[in-house]
């Protein structure tokens, strides 16, 4: 058992330390550019591979917790049952983690792809995801609370906000707007962004910088990536409001006048289908 998990840790490592790094060329790249384009896929298959490791990892942490995270040489055996329950409670934040990693990008991929269409992501797959995100954020907030962990409580509203943001989009397509696919897209794949982040800080780290995460900065630190990614997704989404001019309640005619538009065709239904976009906005849906 040590030994598997050991090799699934190792790929888990490699998958990770390729997500953090190809995450910030799309964030930095031009939208709907090749470079953005290219790297964006390269990062959701790292993602795949991480979420697919840490799942397993978080199953054999769960059920065999002194296998994979025996006690360290001279500790106390009354200790035993606490450190049984730390190492439970931890591999369920890594699930939690990893759930919301993947639920936030399948979610962000298919508003992207079917942007033409937004009805189409009402889904049984993606009800269930972000259904199941909820409750697991909800969860994690109960095991913080018996626990007594703070990190728990303080990232357990990142998966109700995240799966409940969702399913509102999904469910009530009177609040979305000309351009919502896109405000979408990017706060999902940022939202995968600050669980990976969140989980090389809380999980790897330590490894690197012991002495940091040990005292009590560490629990601030493990926050970074959510004060950090949730103000720049709000920030970004109010950017591309202003210059796509997409503002509930305006008049079409105020949004003509201020935002010039393009007419587009899908290239699968031809063109019957053509729409107006904000110019710019076809270059950033392109799958």
């Amino acid at each position: 058992m040590a030994s598997v998990f050991g090799g699934v840790l190792g790929l888990h490592i490699l998958f990770g330390a390729a997500g953090l790094v190809l995450f910030w060329v799309p964030v930095f790249a031009r939208k709907g550019g090749d470079l953005h384009i290219r790297a964006g896929w390269a990062y959701v298959g790292a993602m795949l591979g991480m979420v697919a490791t840490a799942l397993v990892l978080g199953v054999l942490a769960y059920v065999a917790p002194l296998t994979v995270h025996p006690l360290r040489p001279g500790a106390a055996i009354d200790r035993l049952d606490a450190h049984v329950a730390t190492v439970r409670g931890f591999s369920a934040f890594f699930g939690y983690l990893a759930l919301l990693t993947l639920t936030t990008g399948w979610y962000g991929l298919q508003a992207l792809r079917v942007s033409r269409d937004p009805e189409a992501l009402l889904t049984p797959v993606q009800l269930v995801l972000n259904a199941l995100l909820v409750t697991s954020g909800l969860g994690m907030l109960g095991l913080g609370l018996w626990r007594r962990e703070p990190l728990f409580i303080a990232l357990s509203p990142l998966g109700v906000l995240a799966g409940g943001g969702n399913l509102a989009y999904i469910l009530h397509p009177e609040h979305r707007l000309r351009v919502s696919w896109l405000y979408e897209h990017l706060s999902a794949m940022l939202g995968t962004g600050i669980a990976a982040h969140t989980a090389f800080l809380v999980f790897g780290a330590h490894r690197f910088f012991p002495g940091l995460f040990a005292g009590p900065l560490g629990p601030f630190l493990w926050m970074v990536p959510t004060l950090i990614g949730i103000p720049a997704s709000i920030l970004w989404t109010r950017f591309y409001q202003r210059t796509f001019n997409d503002y509930h309640g305006q008049t079409p005619e105020a949004r003509e006048r201020a935002t010039p538009t393009e007419s587009v065709a899908s290239p699968e239904a031809g063109e019957d289908s053509r729409t107006d976009r904000p110019r710019g906005a076809q270059r950033l849906a392109q799958p």
